[in-house]
């Protein structure tokens, strides 16, 4: 049984961020716990960390949007694969993150991203960034980027802090198979990011204690 390794943790790495407006009913079909009264923000990420709380891992992640718990907002990640036991370990048990176990392989600067179950790939991305890499920090946001995530008698809600600089991105080609994880290549995305760089901090979670109503959609959405 892996080690859970407590937070903070701080992280290092690169990654793809893709960043969509998804349908109301496509967050239904691929997210069902995330009540979805109409369309929202949410985005797919590919992430390499060089370093972290539990060293290197690979990590591909789904946010269908936001959602609401105990009087507070912050997106929510329903489906994650990560390439090692000790993250999976220490993200449920940190943050209830719901993580998986994969295999990924990847390309010099993310151009070529995979993750795969078996042997057989079940999402792929290819890329390329373009354009001069500019700074971006979390802290320049209007609010903190706050992830909430169910857990046994209620929430936690997780505030992390990043910077590190970006570059847009061309995504060439994405493919996913929808047993595994949803069907992005059907959509277009509204912003595609390179991260070339980043260090981010991920500190110890908010308990928000249960309640007669469950977490819901975020009904302002983000328009």
């Amino acid at each position: 049984m892996s080690e859970i390794v407590p937070p903070p943790w701080e992280l290092n790495g690169s990654g793809i961020v893709l960043l969509y407006r998804f349908p109301a009913s496509f967050i239904r079909r691929w997210a069902p716990d995330v009540p979805a009264q109409r369309d929202q923000l949410g985005a797919v990420m590919c992430v390499r960390y060089s370093a972290s709380g539990v060293g290197p891992y690979h990590e591909l992640l789904f946010i269908p949007g936001r959602v609401a718990a105990g009087g507070q907002r912050g997106w929510t990640i329903s489906r994650i694969y990560v390439s090692t036991q000790a993250s999976v370990a220490s993200g449920i048990a940190n943050w209830a993150i719901p993580k998986r176990l994969a295999d990924f392989s990847s390309g010099p600067g993310l151009g070529h991203f995979s993750a795969l179950l078996g042997g057989s790939p079940f999402f792929s991305i290819d890329s390329q960034s373009y354009g001069p890499p500019l700074p971006a920090s979390s802290a320049w946001l209007p609010a903190p980027p706050a992830i909430i995530q169910a857990s046994e008698g209620g929430w936690k809600r997780t505030t992390p802090s990043a910077r590190g600089a970006v570059r847009l991105l061309r995504p060439w080609r994405v493919t996913a198979d929808e047993r595994h994880f949803p069907p992005i290549g059907q959509l277009r995305p509204l912003l595609a990011l390179a991260i070339c760089g980043f260090t981010m901090q991920f500190p110890v979670a908010q308990h928000i204690p249960a309640t007669r109503e469950k977490a819901t959609g975020d009904a302002r959405g983000l328009a």
